[in-house]
């Protein structure tokens, strides 16, 4: 190097004496330019020699190669010291678009040497690029970094599901300098979701209707083979004269009813239809009504055989429903019945109250003690407003009901003389039970040649909450298409009844309950309180 600064500087000298001898004002000229060069050469020899004092020096630390943050400047000295940058040193961003992208990556950031002369750097702003602040950097002026600063990244957290709020409204945490901030976010009502219905046929063994088998109908073939006639007994006599008074039907007329009635039941019988929907509901229902002052518990022989009953029914379609004044009142009765393996629903009178046509005639039978006749009374609710099957405490099932309940409309215990509620069936709010429960309503605004009915038979007016009042209505509003089944209580029918009897007067059983013969009670006169 100090060679060529001699080399330069006799170059010089000659170039003065030259100058001096051709051209006398040339001098001048040449002069000013050696002044330029040899500025030049001495700035650049004075950053060379600065750069590798500093190289050298322990307290130096790494300033340079300059990196990029964010598209501007940026330093991150060790020390808190700005180090000295001579006045001939600049940065430059981007090189010539000449260059190649090689020498373009190569050279980008490191510092560059140049003619020194004012250059603008842009100030790191970033609030608009259209006006940015220009600082004039000249070589005189040590360049002082800045960085850039950061935006605020906000990040939210994605709703799991559908009734989470939307990301405007979920917790929303703002990072800066490694500490987040939480916000608090405006609360949003869930959304309304709708669960699909499970499909319970995926668990549950989907329910069939059993049938009337080939061997079912030879078996019991018998009892639907008899004639449902009339004869000359006390039930059929109030049965016609009803018919004949109330409905205008002749006993001609009630006999081809009968006759139809038949041939319906054995036509069903032999070509099921089988169609639940359209048949009785499979619902049991017992009740046991004792006096309340001093109750008396159900015989243990009876319960067995309601209990041994219900195994027979075998479709888990089935519920069973027991019904009696109070629970308290017969403790060992109840007990029994939880006992069971079977589920039985336990339900006291006063359940069925607000649903009750006539209560008035419950009320009245019972206070009396005619408990057997307020049961006759509280049975035809029960049915009517739930539907089923009731039969007497002492009914023992002699087999699977169900196929007859899913192929009938109505089932009644009959002897082969009339029809009894011992045993019956229908659907809820039938209509033929709605006119029986009307009339045993209206009994007080009888005609008198029908009031008169009741004084021709022992029964007196009770007769009117037996099956003589069925057998009425069948005779005046059954249609042809009515599926009546009427069974008789027989060791090889499907039913047997030990019946108690605890209403006549040579009963062993009285529970408490008064026979007819003593009774006074005229239900014709009563009229229904509000």
């Amino acid at each position: 190097m100090k060679k060529v600064c001699y080399v330069l500087c006799l170059a010089g000298m000659f170039c003065n004496a030259q100058a001096a001898i051709l051209m006398p004002g040339f001098f001048e000229t040449l002069s000013g330019c050696w002044s330029t060069i040899k500025s030049d050469i001495t700035c650049q020899l004075s950053a060379r020699l600065h750069t590798m004092a500093m190289q050298n020096s322990a307290d130096f630390e790494q300033t340079v190669p300059l990196g990029r943050t964010s598209g501007h400047l940026s330093t991150q000295p060790a020390i808190n010291k700005i180090p000295y940058i001579p006045n001939d040193v600049v940065f430059q961003d981007n090189f010539e678009e000449e260059e190649s992208s090689e020498s373009k990556k190569r050279k980008k950031n490191f510092l560059i040497f140049k003619t020194p002369k004012p250059v603008e750097v842009s100030s790191p702003s970033a609030e608009s690029k259209t006006k940015e602040k220009k600082s004039i950097v000249t070589p005189t002026t040590p360049i002082k970094l800045k960085t850039k600063k950061k935006k605020l990244a906000v990040t939210f957290q994605e709703p799991i599901d559908e009734t989470e709020p939307t990301a405007s409204d979920v917790s929303a945490t703002l990072t800066f300098d490694k500490k987040p901030i939480k916000l608090k976010a405006r609360k949003k009502k869930p959304a309304v979701t709708f669960q699909e219905p499970k499909d319970e046929t995926q668990f549950v063994t989907p329910y069939v209707p059993a049938r009337l088998s080939l061997e079912e109908r030879e078996k019991y073939s018998w009892f639907v083979e008899r004639p449902y006639i009339i004869e000359n007994n006390r039930n059929n006599n109030f049965s016609l004269g009803i018919a004949r008074l109330l409905y205008g039907k002749l006993e001609n007329d009630c006999r081809m009813k009968r006759a139809e009635i038949c041939e319906t039941m054995k036509r069903t019988f032999y070509t099921p239809s089988c169609n639940p929907e359209n048949g009785i509901p499979l619902r049991t229902h017992r009740i046991w009504i004792t006096s309340k002052e001093f109750p008396t518990e159900a015989s243990k022989e009876r319960l067995a055989i309601y209990l041994k009953s219900l195994t027979k029914l075998k479709s888990k379609a089935w519920d069973h429903h027991f019904w009696c004044m109070k629970k308290d009142g017969i403790p060992e009765t109840i007990k029994a019945l939880q006992s069971s393996e079977i589920p039985i629903t336990i339900h006291e009178v006063e359940e069925l109250v607000p649903n009750m046509k006539v209560k008035y005639l419950f009320d009245a039978y019972y206070d009396d003690k005619q408990f057997c006749l307020a049961s006759d009374i509280l049975r035809q609710e029960i049915v009517y407003t739930y539907g089923g099957l009731y039969s007497d405490l002492g009914t023992d099932f002699l087999t699977d009901l169900e196929p007859f309940l899913n192929t009938y409309d109505y089932i009644f215990w009959y002897n082969g003389i009339f029809l009894d509620q011992t045993f019956f069936g229908f659907k809820k709010h039938d209509p033929i039970a709605k006119n029986f429960l009307d009339n045993l309503g209206n009994l007080h605004a009888m005609p008198d040649t029908v009031k008169s009915l009741a004084n021709e038979q022992d029964w007196k007016a009770q007769i009117w909450g037996s099956g003589a009042h069925y057998m009425a209505l069948f005779d005046a509003f059954s249609a042809p298409t009515d599926r009546l089944l009427l069974v008789p209580e027989h060791p090889k029918s499907l039913i047997q009844i030990n019946h108690a009897r605890t209403w006549w007067y040579d009963s062993q059983e009285r529970c408490g309950n008064k026979p007819l013969y003593e009774s006074t009670l005229n239900i014709m006169e009563l009229k229904p309180t509000v």
